[in-house]
């Protein structure tokens, strides 16, 4: 199917552009990440963005995912339950690990403190 409304640009020292043509309003861009499993179980990854310098010269920790954002079942998925958080990862001294959680229920967890914030009551 082709409908001319996706444009896709490499842009060079930059990057890829993939921008929505269409000009009506709210059209916007939408990237999805998709997972083809049939099961998906409680604390599998759906998806990731993850964020390398892997041309880095020194080579060790300095070309490992520095950060990165994981979608993570909160519980099996079922024909009605696909509760997800997402998780946010930064790296120090090692690959990038989770320092703060955002629940399907709306809770931000700050990981390795006692500090919890309720996105219900802020």
């Amino acid at each position: 199917m082709t409908d001319n409304r996706l444009t896709q640009f490499n842009v060079a020292d930059a990057g890829l552009i993939i921008k929505n043509t269409s000009t009506g309003d709210n059209k916007p861009s939408i990237l999805s990440l998709e997972s083809g499993e049939n099961v998906k179980e409680t604390g599998e990854t759906i998806g990731s963005l993850n964020f390398k310098a892997g041309g880095e010269s020194d080579g060790g920790d300095s070309i490992l995912i520095c950060a990165g954002i994981d979608a993570v079942a909160e519980a099996n998925f079922t024909s009605d339950a696909n509760s997800t958080k997402l998780s946010f990862k930064t790296g120090i001294n090692a690959a990038a690990a989770e320092k703060m959680a955002l629940s399907s229920n709306g809770n931000l967890q700050l990981v390795g403190s006692d500090a919890y914030i309720s996105l219900k009551e802020v």
